[in-house]
């Protein structure tokens, strides 16, 4: 079974080709160009904490290549920040220092490269919509406690 990590920065995932533009991984590649892999030909996808980094125009680009690659009936699991709650959480917490500076840190992320600066934002509406578009079905919100403030999205490739 072919299962990739995109995005992976130092969260490499067990059993999985871990991809990122910077090392360590198990594959140096640059998300924004096409995939270096046949149509049809990956079994699972797997992103957490690496869509809002893309702009809108790289996300489009992206996300048609994560459609291309994934076998028809083919799984794609998403972690990223749920914009909503972010928003509403830097909203509450203005006057609070700390929590407000980490609620800034959610919205800008921490720029220590030039790699690490959010250029988009995710509701799970927006992202359904997106994958939708791509041809992606079966959609399930997870609920994991320790994501509050996350989207955990799961769904499939049509066959």
């Amino acid at each position: 079974m072919t299962k990739l990590n995109l995005g992976c920065a130092r969260k490499h995932k067990k059993g999985y080709l871990n991809i990122d533009i910077q090392e360590p991984c198990d594959l140096k590649h640059d998300l924004r160009t096409p995939l270096p892999f046949d149509d049809s030909s990956v079994d699972e996808i797997y992103s957490e904490d690496a869509i809002y980094l893309f702009s809108m125009q790289e996300w489009r680009q992206l996300k048609r290549e994560m459609a291309r690659v994934l076998k028809p009936g083919g799984k794609m699991e998403i972690f990223c920040d749920d914009f909503e709650y972010t928003a509403a959480n830097f909203l509450a917490c203005k006057d609070e220092r700390l929590k407000w500076g980490y609620q800034l840190l959610c919205i800008f992320s921490g720029q220590g490269n030039e790699f690490d600066y959010v250029k988009n934002a995710f509701t799970y509406d927006k992202l359904v919509s997106d994958l939708k578009e791509e041809g992606m079905e079966g959609f399930k919100r997870g609920s994991e406690p320790e994501y509050v403030g996350w989207i955990h999205l799961t769904c499939y490739k049509k066959s």
